[in-house]
C-alpha cells in the first residue's frame, strides 16, 4: 500500500478548509488551483498545502493539523490551533508598511507585516496576522503616496483605496511560495498573460472634458498603436462634441463609459441613473461598452449590479484597486461578475506637483517604471487624459515614448482593455489540477470535466531553487511535461516595497480645519453633480446638439 502510493503524483492545489469569497477571488485570479476540503476517508490523502480561512470549524482544523503531521503545510487565519510540545517557531517579517493592511500593526515593528511560522512534526504551520476576507472587501479610500524617485524620496499622492490589495496579495503569495517551497515542490499556477507573454500592455484615456484640440492631438499620437488604447468618455462635457469621439471610434480606438456627470453618488439611484444616461449617450452613436471606468477614486457597490444588468465585462477604479492583476471583486460575501482591471494610478498627474510633462524626470519615471514591470511580469497598465489642458494631449511626444519603451520587448502582449478582459475570462475558464510525478520530474496536469480547452494558456512554475518556466498546458497533460527539459526563463525580479511607482507609507498630519475645508469641498460638489442629473432631464440633454467650438 505504502509503495503504491508512493508512486502516486502529488497533487499541486490547494485544500481550502471553507468557501470564503476572499480567498476565491484571490486563488482564482492568480491561477492557482484549490479544492473544498474533503472530510472523510476520501480527505485523508496527503495534501501538500491547506488554507483555513478564519470561521473554520474545530473539526477541520485539526485535520489540517494531521496533514501537517504527514508532511504537509497548513497557513491559518486567526488564532493558532495549540500544538503539542516540539514545535519551533520563528517569524517572517516582509518589509509592508502596516497602513497597507487598513490598520495591521505590530508592537514590536508597524513597519513590517510580521508571518508566524511554525515547524510542527514533518510539517510547517502559518499563521497570518489578518483576515484576508476584511481586507478584499475594504471600501474606504484615502490619501496614498506613489514613488517617483527613490534615490531622493520624491513622492506624490492620490487618493485610492485604502487597503493596498496589491501588497495584501504579495504577502499571501510570499506565504503560498514558502509552504510549497520548504517542501520541496513547485508553486504552479496558471500564467496571467496570453501564452509565454512576459507583460502586458494597454494604455487607457480618461476623456473628462477639455479644449478639442488637445484630444485631436492625442488621437494623431496614438494612430500607430490605436489597437492598444482604450478611451472612456464622460458624457455630459461632449454631448456637444459627438464628432470627436466618432473620430475615436474611427481611429480604431476602445470607447468605454465614463459615466454622464464625474462623479459616483453616496446611494444607488443616482449611480444607476448616471451610469445608465452615459452608456445610452454612447449607444445614441451605435457604441456598445463593455468596460467602465469610476470618476477619480469615487466607487460605490450599486455600481455593480447597474454594470451587470448592462452586460458590461469589466471596470477599473481606483476607489478599488491600484496597478496589479484583474480579479473578481468581493461584492456582498460573494465574488461578483465584473472583472475589476487594476491601472497603475499616476499617468500625467505630476504636473500637478510641479514636475512637467515633457521634463526629464517625467521621463526617467515612466522608463524606470516600465523596466521594473517587466523584470516583475506585471501589467504595463499606465493611463493619462487627452483631453485636459496640460495633460496627454498637449504631450504627444510622451504619449509615444510610452508605446515604444512598453513595446520595446518582443515577449510583450498588447491590446485594447476589452481584448485583456476577455484573454481574463477564457483564462478563468480553464479549471485544471496541476500534479508532480512521483519522481518530482515532470509536471501533469489533468483538465477538469466539462472545462473549456485551455489554448494559448501556460502554467507558470516556480521551483525551489529560483527557476522559473512558463510551459504550455496542453504539453502538461497525458504523460506530462519533462521539468527539466523545459526552457528555464530569466527569473521574475518582484519589486521592492520602496520602488519607483510603489505606493509608500508618508506619515503626514491633518488639522481639523483641514479636515472641516476639505469637507465643505465635498458637500458643495456632491451638491453641484446632483443638479447636474436632476437639474435637466437626462433625455433630453441626450438630444444632438450642435458642435461647440
Amino acid at each position: 500500500m505504502n509503495a503504491e502510493r508512493q508512486k502516486t503524483p502529488l497533487s499541486l492545489q490547494i485544500s481550502l478548509a471553507r468557501h470564503d469569497p476572499a480567498w476565491v477571488s484571490l486563488l482564482d485570479s492568480e491561477g492557482i488551483a484549490w479544492a473544498l476540503h474533503r472530510h472523510g476517508p476520501e480527505g485523508r490523502d496527503r495534501v501538500a498545502v491547506s488554507i483555513a480561512p478564519y470561521g473554520t470549524d474545530h473539526q477541520t482544523r485539526r485535520a489540517l493539523l494531521e496533514g501537517i503531521r504527514r508532511g504537509g503545510a497548513a497557513i491559518v487565519e486567526g488564532h493558532l490551533p495549540s500544538l503539542p510540545g516540539g514545535s519551533q517557531r520563528r517569524t517572517i517579517e516582509l518589509p509592508y508598511h502596516c497602513q497597507d493592511f487598513s490598520g495591521l500593526s505590530s508592537s514590536d515593528d508597524i513597519c513590517r507585516v510580521r508571518i508566524d511560522w511554525i515547524a510542527y512534526d514533518r510539517g510547517w504551520l502559518f499563521r497570518l496576522p489578518f483576515s484576508l476576507n476584511r481586507l478584499w472587501s475594504d471600501r474606504r479610500v484615502g490619501k496614498r503616496h506613489v514613488m517617483v524617485n527613490p534615490d531622493s524620496d520624491v513622492v506624490v499622492f492620490h487618493r485610492q483605496a485604502l487597503v493596498v490589495r496589491k501588497n495584501v496579495r504579495r504577502t499571501v503569495t510570499e506565504v503560498l511560495r514558502q509552504a510549497f517551497h520548504q517542501q520541496g515542490l513547485p508553486l504552479v499556477h496558471k500564467w496571467h498573460w496570453p501564452g509565454r507573454a512576459r507583460s502586458v500592455f494597454c494604455f487607457r484615456g480618461d476623456m473628462d472634458g477639455g479644449p478639442r484640440r488637445n484630444t485631436q492631438q492625442f488621437l494623431a499620437a496614438v494612430r500607430p498603436f490605436a489597437r492598444s488604447v482604450s478611451l472612456f468618455v464622460c458624457a455630459g462635457p461632449y454631448l456637444g462634441k459627438r464628432d470627436l469621439v466618432q473620430a475615436a471610434r474611427n481611429e480604431g480606438v476602445e470607447i468605454g463609459n465614463h459615466l454622464f456627470s464625474h462623479y459616483v453618488f453616496p446611494e444607488g439611484a443616482t449611480n444607476r441613473r448616471n451610469l445608465l444616461t452615459g452608456h445610452r449617450f454612447l449607444e445614441s452613436m451605435g457604441l456598445r461598452p463593455v468596460g467602465l471606468v469610476a470618476p477619480a477614486h469615487f466607487w460605490h457597490r450599486s455600481l455593480y449590479a447597474a454594470m451587470t444588468s448592462l452586460g458590461y465585462r469589466y471596470a477599473s477604479c481606483f476607489g478599488l484597486d491600484h496597478d496589479h492583476l484583474p480579479y473578481y471583486p468581493v461584492v456582498r460575501g460573494r465574488v461578483g461578475r465584473v472583472l475589476e482591471m487594476p491601472f497603475h494610478c499616476i499617468g500625467d498627474f505630476l504636473p500637478k506637483f510641479g514636475i512637467p510633462l515633457h521634463s526629464e524626470t517625467m521621463r526617467t519615471y515612466l522608463a524606470r517604471l516600465i523596466s521594473k514591470k517587466y523584470a516583475a511580469g506585471e501589467p504595463m497598465n499606465l493611463y493619462g487624459h487627452p483631453d485636459i489642458p496640460g495633460r496627454m494631449g498637449t504631450a504627444p511626444s510622451l504619449v509615444a515614448f510610452i508605446r515604444e519603451r512598453a513595446l520595446q520587448h518582443a515577449d510583450v502582449w498588447t491590446g485594447q482593455m476589452q481584448d485583456l478582459a476577455s484573454w481574463w475570462q477564457r483564462r478563468q475558464a480553464v479549471r485544471c489540477r496541476p500534479a508532480l510525478s512521483a519522481d518530482g520530474r515532470r509536471l501533469l496536469c489533468r483538465l477538469v470535466e466539462n472545462h473549456p480547452d485551455p489554448g494559448g494558456a501556460c502554467l507558470s512554475v516556480i521551483g525551489p531553487d529560483g527557476s522559473w518556466r512558463l510551459i504550455p498546458i496542453s504539453e502538461c497533460q497525458n504523460d506530462g511535461a519533462d521539468l527539466s527539459a523545459s526552457e528555464r526563463l530569466p527569473s521574475l525580479r518582484p519589486p521592492g516595497p520602496t520602488d519607483v511607482g510603489e505606493l509608500v507609507h508618508v506619515a503626514k498630519s491633518v488639522t481639523f480645519r483641514e479636515r472641516l475645508w476639505d469637507g465643505r469641498v465635498r458637500v458643495k460638489r456632491m451638491a453641484r453633480k446632483y443638479f447636474e442629473i436632476y437639474g435637466v432631464d437626462p433625455a433630453r440633454q441626450l438630444q444632438h446638439r450642435g458642435d461647440r467650438r
